[in-house]
């Protein structure tokens, strides 16, 4: 989960995720198919480790929909940010490092209608302001459908590591190298009730 820009990393204050806010003017959206290419191309530029074609960005996008999310401001992209929404096979798989986050297999993965089990956070290269968008995402995950999933990463440059203490990420013990988790809000209080999005929708 890393950008080679990002202002967070650059500041010891911390960023609760959940707290965020939204920032006027920072444009959070699914990636289109026009902007599939150019995240890819920012993500192998900016993330260390990345290489997913586009195509195959592509075909997870098919997925789920919010696999990518785009930034923008006044029309100009900034970055974006990828996510894998794993099922609970692909929880399991996560901890015991049974998964290859590269190019994970679609049956670890909730589709777009699906409640995910977690989330872990792919890539995220922004430039800029571009950073700015996460009090959106925090938005968006706050939803019915998302707010009790967990999120994972696996930090892989300084910057990238700066950016996870910063938003709440913790390091976590399993048989995955280097793994992180950020709790929910949703989830320090007692149990997560199963039922909430199916009653919500």
């Amino acid at each position: 989960m890393l950008s080679q820009s990002n202002k967070l990393s650059s500041h010891a204050v911390r960023h609760d995720f959940d707290g965020l806010l939204p920032v006027k003017g920072i444009d959070v959206h699914p990636a289109t198919q026009t902007e599939i290419p150019v995240l890819a191309a920012l993500a192998r530029e900016m993330v260390p480790g990345v290489r997913l074609s586009a195509a195959e960005l592509d075909g997870y996008c098919q997925l789920n929909r919010r696999t990518a999310f785009a930034f923008a401001r006044n029309g100009h992209l900034l970055g974006g940010i990828a996510f894998l929404f794993l099922n609970e096979l692909g929880l399991d798989a996560l901890i015991l490092d049974d998964i290859d986050l590269r190019r994970p297999q679609p049956r670890f993965l909730a589709a777009t209608e699906e409640v995910p089990a977690a989330i872990y956070w792919w890539a995220l290269a922004a430039k800029g302001r571009g950073v700015a968008a996460l009090g959106e995402l925090a938005h968006v995950f706050a939803s019915p459908q998302y707010r009790y999933a967990d999120f994972y990463t696996q930090p892989s440059s300084r910057d990238g590591e700066r950016t996870a203490i910063t938003l709440g990420f913790e390091r976590v013990p399993s048989w995955q190298a280097d793994l992180w988790t950020y709790r929910r809000a949703a989830n320090r209080g007692g149990r997560r009730p199963e039922t909430e999005f199916r009653q919500a929708a």
